[in-house]
Formats: C-alpha cells, sequence, structure tokens
C-alpha cells in the first residue's frame, strides 16, 4: 500500500474544481435531499453525477440504501443530507459526508438524532456501491482534503476527524466553540496544518469573538502529531 512521503502530494484538483465537485473528464458531483419528501418517500440523500459534455444526469445512489446494503441502517433513521464537498483525493476515491438534522438543537445542546457518515465512491466504472468509511455522532456538515488525508468537521463544539486514505488510524479532536455556532468550511494547506475558526465567549459581557485555528488544550496531542496549527 503507498504511504505518504509528504503531505504536500495534493489533490490533482485546483482549490476551484474542489469546491464545485469537478472531476478529471469534465463530471460534476451534485447532491440532493430534503428534510419532508413531498412524495412521503424516504429521508435518504442521492448523489448524482452530472455529465455536460452529453449532457445527462446519473443517480449514483442514496445515503439509507448503501446502509442497507452493509446491514447499518437502523430502523427509523434519516439521512436528508450531503452535506460536505465532493473531495476528490490522491487516491482516486470521492470523498463526502452524509447527515441528518433530526433531534439537532441549534443552540448546540445536542447533536443529530442519526449521526453521520463518511463516504468513499470510485469515480469511474459501473458500480455505484459506497464505501463506508466511518459513523460519526455529530452532524459532519463540511470537508477538505490534501495529500492522503481527508478532514471532517462535526457539530456540535467543532469536533474535527482526520482520515488516512493510506490506511492509518482515525484521529479525533474537539476544538470547541460556543453554543449552536458552527463552521461551515474548513482550510487545509499544503504543509497538512487544518484551520477551524473558533469561538469564545467574554466573561462577564457575554460577548462572542473569533479566534482563528485552534486554541483548545484538547488540541495539544494532534499539534505535536504536526496536523493542526495553534495560531495566537
Amino acid at each position: 500500500m503507498r504511504r505518504r512521503g509528504s503531505p504536500r502530494s495534493a489533490f490533482p484538483a485546483s482549490p476551484e474544481r474542489m469546491r464545485s465537485g469537478v472531476l478529471p473528464g469534465g463530471t460534476i458531483g451534485v447532491t440532493s435531499g430534503s428534510a419532508s419528501p413531498p412524495t412521503g418517500g424516504e429521508r435518504s440523500a442521492h448523489l448524482f453525477e452530472y455529465d455536460p459534455g452529453e449532457p445527462r444526469m446519473r443517480d449514483r445512489g442514496d445515503v439509507l440504501s448503501n446502509l442497507r446494503r452493509i446491514d447499518r441502517a437502523r430502523p427509523g433513521e434519516s439521512q436528508v443530507k450531503i452535506h460536505s464537498r465532493i473531495i476528490f483525493a490522491d487516491d482516486g476515491y470521492l470523498y463526502f459526508t452524509s447527515t441528518d438534522e433530526e433531534g439537532e438543537q441549534k443552540d448546540g445542546s445536542a447533536p443529530p438524532r442519526w449521526g453521520s457518515h463518511l463516504w468513499r465512491l470510485r469515480p469511474y466504472g459501473n458500480s455505484d456501491g459506497w464505501e463506508h468509511l466511518l459513523a460519526a455522532p455529530e452532524g459532519l456538515t463540511c470537508a477538505a482534503g490534501i495529500g492522503f488525508w481527508v478532514y471532517a468537521l462535526g457539530l456540535w463544539n467543532h469536533v474535527l476527524y482526520r482520515f488516512d486514505t493510506a490506511g492509518g488510524p482515525v484521529r479525533r479532536v474537539v476544538v470547541g466553540s460556543v453554543g449552536g455556532h458552527m463552521s461551515r468550511n474548513l482550510v487545509v494547506d499544503t504543509n497538512g496544518h487544518v484551520y477551524v475558526p473558533r469561538v469564545q465567549r467574554e466573561l462577564g459581557t457575554g460577548a462572542l469573538h473569533h479566534h482563528p485555528g485552534f486554541g483548545s488544550s484538547q488540541s495539544s496531542r494532534a499539534e505535536e502529531e504536526g496536523w493542526i496549527r495553534r495560531e495566537g
């Protein structure tokens, strides 16, 4: 199995293409989901592939069908969003997260009841089966990547996951936040450091202040390992 030599071996897509989900060859990954399906169907987000050269739209599957295929679906479960960007990684897979909103409290007191999942999919070939990588109790709302690593950020309290596409262990760090504050994006630089905005409440005033990077004492181990950068 190929191992990383340096985190500078970034994905073969420009930052603009990563945000749009454009793949080599010009196809585009888009997602669809509904908290209240108008036809009374399942609360399950779908992944679609759009080829502007034909043009055509291909359904690459939905979350609950893939959970049932691997015997991971729970009775009554819903996964209404593929919330993250679709990351085209160095290993040739597409990485993305699915999540739900049922039971989620906007003040940050409770995460989504059904949590989230990290998936990957081969963009080419006839198989639409997704590979399940991780189940998380948080709502994983955004993702980014560099080299062999894919990062996902969950609500609440800014919980950061790092998935090693070359087979290393999954890392989890609680960055910290205030109440229902949640970043909808995170940044990874070419050195493999990941950055998340952090909010703290000022004692005595209740005012919220933004701090770049990480400030949580729980991030010290990850900082020592060199995959997060403390600022300030």
